[in-house]
């Protein structure tokens, strides 16, 4: 679970608006080119951006600029370990950093059976479509609208496969969050982490 820094208790509401290469491939490059213009890939940590997730209003109206959401992989070739991580930036002629925060990792070269393989992938692969559709019917007062899938993880029952949502309550309020959602289809099982705090 993503432990951020910047909560909207402090900033004000996440405005969710997802893109990936596949739907604003322009937004996705400017991302890449503020990843360099930041001079976040250094030493050994490698950043590729997954998707832009949305903005966070300041809530000044001396401000007019907003904290960003970016997912993205890291990768550390030191330790041979990957993350997912959520970069909150400072919309502004600086693109300041304020925080990298993870939501899952993984030992890249493990082959222990029950570790988490991360495998990043806007195309949510043909099987784990298919587990999501038995699972869809058990998700209640929630649309889950997954757009990312990061990896799967063996366990005694099944594999579960871990992706990224776009999660809307409808009960009591409708709410958009994005989250990190686990899904086995042999246990029918799921779990749903917010990962925008």
């Amino acid at each position: 679970m993503a432990n951020n820094n910047v909560t909207s208790r402090y900033f004000g509401e996440w405005h969710v608006n997802i893109q990936t290469e596949e739907t604003n491939p322009e937004i996705i490059g400017d991302l890449r080119d503020l990843f360099t213009r930041a001079n976040i890939n250094k030493g050994f940590l490698n950043y590729t951006p997954l998707a832009y997730l949305g903005i966070q209003n300041l809530g000044s109206t001396i401000q007019s600029k907003n904290n960003v959401a970016v997912l993205a992989e890291q990768v550390n070739e030191y330790d041979h370990t990957g993350r997912i991580v959520i970069i909150i930036f400072y919309e502004s002629d600086t693109d300041d950093i304020i925080s990298i925060e993870r939501v899952l990792e993984s030992d890249l070269n493990s082959r222990k059976e029950y570790d988490i393989h991360i495998a990043p992938n806007t195309k949510i692969p043909d099987e784990v479509l298919k587990d999501y559709e038995i699972i869809r019917p058990h998700f209640n007062n929630m649309l889950v609208d997954p757009f990312i899938y990061l990896g799967s993880q063996k366990c005694l029952n099944g594999i579960n496969h871990l992706l990224v949502a776009e999660v809307t309550s409808l009960d009591p309020v409708t709410k958009k969050d994005v989250a990190l959602v686990t899904i086995n289809a042999i246990n029918k099982s799921y779990e749903i982490t917010n990962v925008l705090v």
